[in-house]
C-alpha cells in the first residue's frame, strides 16, 4: 500500500512538472532584451540598445551574465480600464542582483526596487523559487526596465501578470518536487540502514545532496539560515552543485566496480572529480560564469563514459547490461534536454525551471529502479547460493555419517578379525611345537597358514591407517633420521632386494625431521607396489634429490605392463584398481594411504607415466 502511494505521488509530481509550462498563463506584456555591443551601465544610457524578443537573441547574448530587459504593459489597458497593478516574476532565485526601473516620462527611468541573492534587504520581493515585484502601471507609465546580473547560468525567466495573481501552481510544483525527494530519500536511507551496501549508501548521499541543492536553489536556505548573509546562499548552492557532480560520478562507479577495473574509465572519473573540485573552489570567488560550463562538461563526460563502460565491462548479465544501457542513455538524454532549455533562448520563459525539476527527479527514479533490480537479482542469487549451500551441507552431513558408519564398521571388523587370527597363530604355533618328526608337507602348510595370517594382519593394519589418515587422527611423532638409511633397510627386507637399485646421492644431506614410522609405511607400500606390478625380473629404481633447501624428493620408478596402465585421474582414489590388475592380490588402499600420509607429513606425491614406465615422486619437507 505504501509503495502504491509513493508511486502515485511521484507520478503526480512528474505530471505537474510537465504540465506547468502548458497551463501557465501566458504573459500579456511585451518583454524585450537589449542587444547592444556594449551593454549600458545605467538606465539613462539606453539609446544604443536594440530591443528584440527573447527568441531573437543569439546564444552568446542570451548567456551573458548581465542583461537589460524592457517590459511594456500597454496590452493590460482598455478604454474602461486605465490603471492596473501588475506582478513581475523573475526566476530562478540564485540571481545575483535585480534592479527594477519605472519610466516616469519619456526616456527617464527611476529605480523602484532592488533584490537578488547578493542583497540583504530584499525581503519584500524575495520568495521561494524567485522574486516578485508588485507595482502600479498606467497608460502613461507602462514601461519598466530590469537590470539583471545572473549567477551560474545566463538563464533568466520573466513573467508579467495582473495583480493579484495566484502563485499556487508554482508553489505546489516546488512542494511536490521537494516531497518526492524526501520520500525517495527516506526509502533509500531506511533501506541502507536495514541492509547496508555501498551502492545504496552512495545513492543516499547523492539524494541528500540533490535535496540540499533544490533547497539552496529555490532560496529556502537563504530564507531560513542566511537571512543576514545572502552571499552564503550563492556559495553554498555552487558548492552543493559541485559536490553533486562528484557524488554522481561516485554513484556511477558503484554500478561497475564488481565487474573489473578499466584504466580509461577510472581516469575519466578522476578527471570529473577534478572538475568538481575546481568548481567548488571557484564558488568561493563567486565565479558562476565559469562553474556552469565546467559542470555541464563534467556531467556530459561521465554520461558518455558510463554508457561506453557498460558496453565494455566483462561479466555483466546481458539483461542487466541492457537495463544499464537504457537507464544511463535516458539520463544522458534528460541532461541534454536540461542543458538545451537552459542554454538556448528558443524555449519558453519558464521551461528550463520545469525541465530542471524533471532532471532532478527522473534520473533519481531511474537509478532507484536499477538499484531495485540489482538488489532483487542479488537476492535471487543469494537464495540460489543458499539452496546450493543447504544441499551441499546435507550431502556433507550424509557423507560424514557414511564415514562414521564406515569407521565403526572397520573398527568392528578389525576387532572381530584380529581375535580369530590371533587364535589361528597360537594354534599353528602349538601344532609346530608338538611335531617331533620333521614333516615337510606339514611344515609347508603351516608356513602358508602363517603367511596368510600375516597378510591378513597387514590388510587390517592398512585399513586402520587409511581410516585414521582420512579422518586426520594420525599423530605425527617427528624425529631426525637419515632417509637414505631407512630406504636401504626397507630394500634389504624385501623378498627380492636384488631387483631394487638405490641410486647414490652426493652434495646434500639426506636427513629429515618427520615421523620415521609413517615414512616407512609410505615407502614400503611404494616398493611393494613396484615389485607387484612391474615386469617380472625388471629393475626398480629409487633415487633421492634435493629440489631446494627446504625439501627432499624421493622417486620410485619401474617398468609397467601397458595392459594394466592405471587411470592417472583415479590413481590415488580409495579402492581404485585397474580392471586387468585383479589377477594380482591387493586392496586398492596402498596409493590412497601413501597420498594421505604424505599430505599429513606436510608433503605431497605425484605420478609420472610414459609408454612403459611409471614413477612416483614423494616430496617431503626437511
Amino acid at each position: 500500500m505504501l509503495a502504491k502511494l509513493i508511486r502515485t505521488f511521484l507520478c503526480l509530481t512528474l505530471v505537474l512538472c510537465f504540465a506547468a509550462p502548458v497551463f501557465a498563463r501566458a504573459a500579456t506584456a511585451k518583454i524585450e532584451y537589449c542587444t547592444a555591443t556594449v551593454l549600458p551601465v545605467s538606465a539613462s544610457d539606453l539609446s544604443q540598445c536594440r530591443w528584440v524578443e527573447r527568441t531573437a537573441l543569439t546564444l552568446n547574448q542570451f548567456l551573458q551574465p548581465k542583461k537589460w530587459v524592457r517590459i511594456k504593459t500597454q496590452d493590460f489597458f482598455t478604454e474602461s480600464k486605465t490603471t492596473q497593478d501588475i506582478a513581475i516574476h523573475v526566476a530562478p532565485h540564485f540571481i545575483a542582483t535585480i534592479n527594477l526601473f519605472r519610466e516616469e516620462r519619456d526616456g527617464i527611468y527611476v529605480r523602484e526596487a532592488t533584490a537578488g541573492s547578493l542583497i540583504a534587504d530584499d525581503k519584500p520581493y524575495d520568495m521561494i523559487g524567485g522574486y516578485l515585484f508588485v507595482t502600479h502601471s498606467t497608460p502613461d507609465q507602462s514601461t519598466f526596465l530590469l537590470q539583471i546580473e545572473t549567477y551560474l547560468t545566463g538563464y533568466v525567466g520573466i513573467a508579467v501578470e495582473p495583480w493579484p495573481t495566484s502563485n499556487i501552481q508554482s508553489q505546489l510544483g516546488l512542494g511536490l518536487h521537494l516531497g518526492a525527494l524526501v520520500l525517495i530519500l527516506l526509502y533509500a536511507s531506511s533501506s541502507y540502514l536495514l541492509s547496508p551496501n555501498p551502492l545504496m549508501g552512495r545513492f543516499t548521499l547523492f539524494l541528500t545532496c540533490s535535496f540540499l541543492s533544490v533547497l539552496a536553489g529555490c532560496g529556502f536556505l537563504a530564507h531560513t539560515f542566511f537571512i543576514n548573509h545572502p552571499t552564503f546562499d550563492l556559495i553554498v548552492f555552487a558548492m552543493i552543485s559541485s559536490a553533486r557532480l562528484a557524488l554522481w560520478v561516485w554513484l556511477c562507479q558503484a554500478f561497475l566496480e564488481p565487474y573489473g577495473k578499466m584504466h580509461w574509465y577510472r581516469m575519466t572519473c578522476t578527471l570529473a572529480y577534478i572538475i568538481s573540485a575546481i568548481c567548488g573552489l571557484l564558488s568561493f570567488g563567486l565565479r558562476g560564469e565559469w562553474i556552469q560550463p565546467m559542470l555541464i562538461s563534467g556531467t556530459a563526460l561521465i554520461s558518455v563514459a558510463q554508457i561506453v563502460a557498460v558496453h565494455r565491462a566483462s561479466g555483466i548479465d546481458p539483461q542487466y547490461r541492457r537495463l544499464l544501457t537504457i537507464g544511463f542513455s535516458t539520463i544522458a538524454i534528460i541532461l541534454l534536454a536540461m542543458s538545451a532549455t537552459a542554454l538556448l533562448p528558443v524555449f519558453p520563459e519558464n521551461m528550463a525551471i520545469h525541465i530542471a525539476r524533471i532532471t532532478v527527479i527522473l534520473p533519481i527514479l531511474l537509478i532507484a529502479s536499477l538499484i531495485i533490480y540489482q538488489n532483487r537479482k542479488t537476492r535471487d542469487d543469494l537464495i540460489a547460493v543458499r539452496n546450493e549451500l543447504d544441499a551441499a551441507n546435507i550431502q556433507r552431513a550424509l557423507k560424514d555419517k557414511l564415514h562414521e558408519e564406515r569407521r565403526m564398521m572397520m573398527d568392528m571388523l578389525t576387532h572381530e578379525l584380529k581375535n580369530p587370527l590371533a587364535t589361528i597363530s597360537l594354534a599353528t604355533q602349538s601344532v609346530t611345537d608338538q611335531i617331533d618328526i620333521p614333516n615337510p608337507e606339514v611344515e609347508r602348510r603351516i608356513f602358508k597358514i602363517n603367511q596368510a595370517v600375516s597378510n591378513m594382519d597387514a590388510v587390517i593394519e592398512r585399513c586402520n591407517l587409511a581410516n585414521m589418515a582420512n579422518e586426520e587422527e594420525l599423530r605425527v611423532d617427528r624425529r631426525t633420521f637419515n632417509v637414505q638409511s631407512l630406504l636401504e633397510d626397507l630394500i634389504d627386507v624385501l623378498p627380492t632386494p636384488d631387483r631394487v637399485r638405490l641410486l647414490p646421492c652426493t652434495g646434500f644431506t639426506t636427513t629429515l625431521e618427520t615421523d620415521p614410522y609413517l615414512i616407512q609405511i609410505v615407502f614400503s607400500n611404494l616398493l611393494e607396489n613396484a615389485l607387484k606390478y612391474a615386469y617380472p625380473d625388471s629393475m626398480i629404481t629409487v633415487s633421492i634429490a634435493q629440489p631446494n633447501d627446504r625439501c627432499l624428493r624421493i622417486s620410485v620408478s619401474n617398468q609397467l605392463d601397458p595392459t594394466i596402465s592405471p587411470d592417472p585421474t583415479q590413481l590415488f582414489e580409495r579402492f581404485y584398481r585397474h580392471p586387468a590388475a585383479h589377477r594380482t592380490s591387493g586392496t586398492g588402499l596402498g596409493l590412497f594411504l601413501i597420498k594421505r600420509l604424505s599430505m599429513r607429513l606436510g608433503g605431497n606425491i605425484q605420478s609420472q607415466m610414459s609408454d612403459d614406465t611409471i614413477a612416483f615422486h614423494v616430496e617431503l619437507p626437511k
